[in-house]
């Protein structure tokens, strides 16, 4: 299941996609057939079918609708444009260049797993470090060294799970949605002003934003 900016999608137990929500694109009308995941973005949709090409639909203003013919093993999408894991491991993006300066523009060699946000895209390499692109005007695109489990991209920041379990965050902190809690962490996902994390307690911890209560965890 995946949670976008105004509707949701994800998998049925039969392979088949289903979405809720607004949909004056058609984000939340998908195409028939098969799928094994999907990713709902800004205004339209993207998922990785039983076949390992990429469906999207939807808002296509960017191209962001329009993936390449290949044959991918993952794909996320984010604002205006979406990105996605070859099965060679190369990354390809597609859809609006944000600002002109590398939205859409990955770097070379192979990664594992990526997560696109607002405008830039962090991946984790296969030796478990993590490159980004896109805008850095607050320094999203500049992760931190060292080696981490995985990464996840927000409205302007990224955080990751260091191989130690804890939280690593970068870019903009304005109100704190860069600011990791200390402990010991099993995952984190950072949405747009606020970040949350499981505990490897099985806890929830969140922090950033908070005024529609959305980093006060139950």
């Amino acid at each position: 299941m995946s949670a976008g900016y105004d509707h949701i999608c994800g998998v049925k137990a039969d392979g088949t996609v289903a979405c809720w929500g607004f949909t004056r694109f058609g984000q939340a009308t998908p195409p028939g057939g098969q799928f094994s995941a999907v990713s709902a973005g800004s205004g339209y949709s993207c998922g990785l079918k039983a076949d390992g090409t990429v469906a999207c639909w939807g808002n296509n203003d960017y191209g962001q609708a329009t993936p390449p013919a290949d044959l991918f093993s993952s794909v996320d999408a984010g604002d205006g444009y979406a990105c996605g894991v070859k099965t060679d491991g190369a990354v390809a993006c597609w859809g609006g260049n944000a600002y002109g300066i590398g939205s859409t523009t990955p770097p070379k060699g192979q990664v594992s797993a990526l997560s696109a946000g607002t405008s830039h895209t962090c991946g984790l390499r296969t030796d478990g470090a993590v490159a980004c692109w896109g805008p850095n005007g607050f320094g999203p695109a500049t992760p931190p060294t060292g080696q981490f489990q995985s990464v996840s991209t927000g409205g302007g920041h990224a955080c990751g799970v260091k191989m130690d379990g804890t939280v690593a965050c970068w870019g903009y902190d304005g109100d704190g949605r860069a600011s990791a809690p200390a402990g010991q962490f099993s995952s984190v996902s950072a949405g747009y002003g606020h970040t949350c994390g499981v505990r490897t307690d099985g806890t929830v911890a969140c922090w950033g934003d908070n005024r529609q209560g959305q980093a006060t965890p139950p």
